[in-house]
């Protein structure tokens, strides 16, 4: 197989005339190809530095509402409704995280640990971790008092079978 490329149809028009001689091309392309990098380039410094400006303009802006909206949020008196339209009282969002709070500080053992409530949870993991301390030295304590028991007991049966009184120590 044989190809055969004529360079004059590459770089001639229609008519045969040179559009542009090799070096020209060769120029054109690489400034293209430089021009493409330097845009692509130029792009992304832009990108990061318009993504850091509004960065810091996002965090300086909340650092200076976001306390002034959460305490708005917190004191804002609005009106809950039940889950069949009833309408309660007026109340805050501050008054109603007290009242639920206050609802979920009480020890209420249920059957399934998934139906405890925080803390509830927290009360018997403290109750367990110090049973378990306790049980350790407890343990300790019983194992040095029952060895220490049963070699007094094996030191004064040897005696009085061995006949030796307190005398001969």
């Amino acid at each position: 197989m044989k190809i055969e490329v004529d360079l004059g149809d590459v770089f001639c028009d229609e008519d045969g005339n040179p559009e542009e001689s090799i070096q020209d091309s060769i120029e054109r392309q690489v400034v293209s190809h430089l021009t493409k990098k330097i845009e692509a380039g130029i792009g992304k410094q832009i990108d990061a530095e318009v993504s850091r400006v509004i960065s810091e303009t996002l965090k300086t802006t909340a650092e200076t509402l976001l306390p002034s909206l959460a305490a708005d949020m917190l004191n804002a008196k609005y009106m809950p409704v039940s889950k069949w339209g009833d309408k309660e009282g007026p109340t805050t969002f501050r008054q109603q995280l007290v009242k639920d709070i206050n609802k979920q500080m009480v020890y209420k053992k249920e059957r399934s640990i998934h139906d405890r409530n925080a803390f509830t949870k927290c009360v018997d993991e403290v109750i367990e971790e110090q049973m378990k301390a306790f049980q350790t030295e407890f343990n300790k304590l019983v194992n040095e008092r029952f060895r220490s028991d049963a070699l007094a007991y094996a030191v004064s049966t040897l005696k009085r079978k061995l006949g030796l009184t307190e005398e001969h120590n």
